[in-house]
C-alpha cells in the first residue's frame, strides 16, 4: 500500500495462540502459585482466569470450546444425562483416557461448532 510519506506495510496479527500446556497443567500451576490462600479463594482465582477462555481439545476430534464454568464435583459424582454411567467411566470407555486425579476441577464448556450452544463438562 502506498501512502503520501512512503510505503506502508500491513501485517495481520495471529488469531490463535496454541500452547503446549494443558488446562490441567495451567490449573496445577495456578494452585501452586496460590498455595498459601484458602481453598475458596483459589477456586475464585481459577474461575476468573479460565472462564471465557477458548481451548482446544487434544482427544477425540480436535475442536475449540469456550470455558463457561469450572465445576468442583468429582468425576465419580457426575452422572451422564439419564444414564447410570459416571463421567470417569465415559472418558475411559470413549477416549481410553484414565483420569489421574478424580478430584481435579472440571471445565464446563460450550462448543463453538455446535449451533445449539449445548454445554458439556470436560476433564481438563
Amino acid at each position: 500500500m502506498q501512502l503520501e510519506k512512503g510505503i506502508y506495510l500491513r501485517v495481520d496479527s495471529a488469531k490463535k495462540i496454541v500452547r503446549n500446556q494443558t488446562v490441567l497443567d495451567y490449573i496445577n500451576d495456578l494452585y501452586s502459585k496460590n498455595k498459601n490462600k484458602e481453598r475458596d479463594e483459589k477456586r475464585t482465582i481459577l474461575k476468573s482466569e479460565l472462564i471465557n477462555q477458548i481451548v482446544m481439545t487434544n482427544y477425540g476430534k480436535t475442536r475449540y470450546v469456550k470455558i463457561i464454568d469450572v465445576v468442583f464435583d468429582t468425576v465419580d459424582d457426575l452422572k451422564l444425562n439419564g444414564k447410570d454411567q459416571t463421567l470417569r467411566q465415559f472418558y475411559e470407555e470413549k477416549y481410553q483416557k484414565k483420569i489421574q486425579n478424580p478430584k481435579q476441577p472440571l471445565i464446563e464448556v460450550e462448543s463453538k461448532a455446535n449451533k445449539l450452544g449445548d454445554r458439556c463438562v470436560l476433564v481438563p
